[in-house]
C-alpha cells in the first residue's frame, strides 16, 4: 500500500536549493527569488495518481501526474522550459522525481522539510549532468 500524501504541507527548510537550481541553469534572479520562498503544497492522492499544488506568493501551479508514468512540467513563467519528468516509488514507498529532459550544467542535490499536521517529509532533488 503507497503512503498518502493527501494533506497541507507547509516547508519548513530549504537546504541547498539555489545551487541546485544553479546546476539546472536557472538565471540568477529567479534562483534568489525560489530560494527565499517558502511555498505550500497541498496534495491530493488516489492510489498512483497525484495532484500537487504549490501554493506562494510568487507562483502557484499544479502538477497532475501518474507514479511511474513520465509526464511534462510547464515551467513556463518561471523561465520558459517544459521539461519531462517521472515520479517512482523506492522499494520502501518513498517518492523518488527523476529529470528526463533537463540539461544541466554540474550535479548538485537540495533537501527540502514540509511537514502537514500530522506527518513530516523530506524531499530531496538531485540534478545530475545529463547528454544532450
Amino acid at each position: 500500500m503507497p503512503v498518502d500524501f493527501t494533506g497541507y504541507w507547509k516547508m519548513l527548510a530549504n537546504e541547498n536549493f539555489e545551487e541546485y537550481l544553479r546546476a539546472l541553469d536557472v538565471n540568477v534572479a529567479l534562483r534568489k527569488i525560489a530560494n527565499l520562498l517558502k511555498p505550500d503544497k497541498e496534495i491530493v492522492q488516489d492510489g498512483d495518481h497525484m495532484i500537487i499544488r504549490t501554493l506562494s506568493t510568487f507562483r502557484n501551479y499544479i502538477m497532475d501526474f501518474q507514479v511511474g508514468k513520465e509526464f511534462e512540467e510547464d515551467l513556463t513563467g518561471i523561465d520558459d522550459r517544459k521539461c519531462m519528468f517521472s515520479i517512482t516509488r523506492s522499494p520502501r514507498g518513498a517518492l523518488q522525481r527523476a529529470s528526463i529532459s533537463v540539461p544541466c550544467c554540474e550535479p548538485s542535490a537540495a533537501r527540502r522539510r514540509a511537514q502537514s499536521t500530522d506527518k513530516s517529509c523530506c524531499v530531496e532533488s538531485t540534478a545530475m549532468r545529463v547528454s544532450v
